[in-house]
């Protein structure tokens, strides 16, 4: 009986291990709901809303990578990544409609390789970001 009981833990540990190893390690992109987390740094803290609109963040933590759309006017459900060869794309198209502070989050990002390039493009229209690393 304990032999068959170490058995059954055993198989369950490695298919925990195996289930781990199989996941989907593609970068992608999703929405970040809670935005307070990733806005509570001393960078957004510091300055005023009209510094603050109208621009993108790309934010890095130990741990994850996001992509901040300030007040930017664009359509929430366009957002799209893309990877050619080394260059990440993410677009979106603008729209009046909407007003806010939109946060995505870079899934796996470490699998991005180091000399890579980040293009965001709204419209079709190459736009520039800050770089906040916390």
């Amino acid at each position: 009986m304990k032999k068959l009981m170490t058995k059954l833990i055993l198989i369950l540990v490695l298919t925990t291990f195996m289930v781990g190893c199989s996941q989907d390690k593609t970068v992608s992109i999703k929405r970040e709901t809670n935005i307070n987390k990733v806005l509570k740094t001393d960078y957004f803290e510091n300055k005023t809303k009209e510094e603050l609109n109208n621009n993108l963040y790309m934010i890095t933590t130990n741990k994850k990578q996001y992509i901040v759309f300030y007040r930017m006017n664009i359509d929430p459900d366009t957002v799209i990544l893309t990877i050619k060869d080394l260059d990440i794309e993410i677009s979106t198209t603008s729209s009046l409609i909407y007003d806010d502070i939109l946060i995505y989050e870079i899934v796996n990002y470490r699998q991005i390789k180091d000399d890579s390039t980040l293009n965001v493009l709204i419209d079709g229209v190459s736009i520039s970001f800050d770089t906040i690393i916390i």
